[in-house]
């Protein structure tokens, strides 16, 4: 659970038992379990999507959070139009604007929402590099029926991916 107003981290176990996990948490407005049985969090005002690591202990002490993409602070804009790879540095080195909404597709892959950016983007496994999924970003709505690196979208924020591949 992300609790945006105090930037904190929750989690609920079985038993109905709340526990506080961690806190500077950013803005954790997305989160998914990834197929590594591990959290991610989408921290929108912070830009950058974190992984939350954690053993069977009980103590919050063994709750480590560490950044899988994007660069801390207000990032520089990615220009309209720049449809094929979102950067080419590592994920940990590219702006991101406004990570929203987060998934994994059936290959383990990340797609992330950027708000701010007005795109969707997908953290390929083969180079290791976001890449557009969708969007120009541009702010209008248009190219409904037409390719998805065409579309233009205002403020992306959810999104999910059913077991054919297909994204929502």
């Amino acid at each position: 659970i992300g609790a945006v107003g105090n930037s904190k981290l929750f989690h609920v176990d079985p038993s109905g038992t709340i526990r506080y996990l961690v806190s500077n948490a950013g803005a954790p407005i997305g989160m998914a379990l990834g197929p590594d049985g591990k959290a991610y969090v989408a921290d929108v005002l912070g830009h950058v999507v974190r992984r939350l690591s954690w053993t069977q202990a009980a103590s919050p002490d063994t709750f480590v959070m560490d950044k899988v993409a994007g660069v801390q602070g207000n990032p520089a804009p990615v220009p309209i139009g720049w449809n094929y790879m979102y950067s080419q540095n590592a994920p940990t080195e590219t702006n991101l604007q406004g990570p929203y909404g987060i998934c994994f597709d059936g290959q383990g892959q990340m797609i992330v929402t950027l708000a701010f950016a007005n795109r969707v983007v997908r953290l390929e496994k083969g180079d290791g590099r976001l890449h557009v999924l969708a969007g120009t970003g541009g702010s209008t709505v248009s190219g409904d029926g037409g390719p998805a690196l065409q579309a233009e979208f205002c403020l992306p924020i959810g999104v999910a991916v059913d077991g054919f591949g297909n994204v929502f």
